[in-house]
């Protein structure tokens, strides 16, 4: 299953993506190869990660693995996405 966020995610729609954020939608959904909405930001921008990390309870979907045995986190790392990797490293440490 394709959610919305996942599609508004791998499209980089970031303002809907924050009116849809403001709904307050269910986040523990996995698309058809068992990614998460943080496995489509893995390598999209930082604007869209950085707005899905702000979502309460986001932090139960970085251990998740997908289809391919990978973490979010894996995918941004094996992609080269640099500065997304280092957003999911320091994800809940204090500014």
């Amino acid at each position: 299953m394709v959610t919305p966020l996942h599609l508004l995610v791998s499209r980089n729609y970031l303002e809907t993506l924050k009116a849809l954020i403001q709904l307050k939608p269910e986040i523990n959904i996995f698309d058809y190869e068992g990614n998460t909405i943080l496995h489509e930001a893995a390598t999209g921008s930082i604007e869209i990660l950085n707005e899905l990390l702000k979502i309460n309870g986001i932090e139960q979907l970085l251990p998740v693995i997908n289809s391919k045995n990978m973490t979010a986190m894996a995918i941004a790392c094996f992609e080269k996405k640099v500065i997304n990797l280092k957003r999911f490293m320091t994800f809940g440490l204090p500014a």
